[in-house]
């Protein structure tokens, strides 16, 4: 299960260690379901090298402008601090798991 988070503690999860990613979705999104589906079956593959959290923009609105959203489903993903890549739009599971291995190394 990939845990929710506020944007204040989304900004703490990207600075920490390591790969972090974090999504942003909203209930409203017909492509943030299955986006979450995506990023949960590759969770496994990832076990350990990189953690996930998901935001919820209809709780967290603010997080929208603060983020720099302008398309759902999103994902940032941040290594050792610092974004590496931001995916706007549903992106399939071949290409998230390729831009995951390239940022891990």
């Amino acid at each position: 299960m990939i845990p929710m988070i506020s944007p204040a503690e989304a900004q703490e999860f990207l600075k920490r260690d390591g790969v972090n990613v974090v999504g942003f979705k909203a209930p409203w999104c017909p492509q943030c379901e299955p986006q979450r589906g995506v990023v949960e079956r590759l969770i496994p593959r990832h076990e350990g090298k990189v953690d996930f959290a998901y935001i919820d923009l209809e709780t967290h609105p603010d997080a929208q402008e603060a983020f720099d959203i302008s398309a759902l489903p999103a994902l940032h993903i941040a290594k050792d601090g610092a974004v590496q890549e931001r995916l706007s739009g549903f992106t399939k599971a071949p290409l998230l798991n390729q831009k995951l291995q390239a940022i891990c190394g």
